[in-house]
């Protein structure tokens, strides 16, 4: 079995692809309307078909009457918009402008709290975490005040020191 010959350009030579082939099978404009609407499966608004079909808007609105009239499509009005669907093609529900929002009622919660409670001292002098109390009244926390108050007095008792010999 011989296969075909794939022909070849030599020199100069271009090859041309057939006439039919190069040139896509032209639509009236009213089935490449209904092709688009087709390709969508959904609603399409009227811009998306001028832009898609280069249809102008009095001729789109024209062919999509025509449509209709035959049952291949149908014309939905939403508010100022107008769209196209095929018949039977689900619709999200519209938002109407002129209706105001519900709003839901607040809910009564206390705030959660952002910073976890101190807990109280227990009478073991440990505070809720487990950790030892330190501040007046203990020990070393008195003892360091006492050092801290000692030097205090020394260091003023060397200032005025310094402000007799000067």
């Amino acid at each position: 079995m011989a296969k075909a010959a794939t022909p070849v350009p030599r020199g100069n030579e271009t090859i041309q692809p057939k006439k039919e082939d190069a040139v896509p099978k032209k639509m009236d404009p009213k089935e490449r309307v209904f092709a688009v609407i087709q390709r969508f499966r959904a609603c399409v608004s009227t811009p998306i078909l001028q832009r898609v079909t280069t249809v102008k808007a009095e001729q789109l609105r024209e062919i999509a009457q025509g449509l209709a009239k035959e049952g291949r499509i149908e014309i939905r009005q939403d508010g100022r918009k107008t769209t196209y669907a095929i018949p039977g093609t689900a619709v999200a529900p519209s938002n109407d402008a002129t209706k105001a929002s519900e709003k839901s009622q607040p809910v009564n919660r206390k705030p959660v709290p952002r910073k976890p409670q101190a807990k109280p001292l227990s009478e073991t002098g440990k505070d809720g975490g487990g950790n030892n109390y330190f501040g007046p009244g203990h020990p070393i926390y008195d003892a360091a005040l006492q050092d801290l108050e000692l030097r205090q007095q020394q260091i003023g008792h060397a200032i005025a020191a310094l402000k007799a010999l000067g």
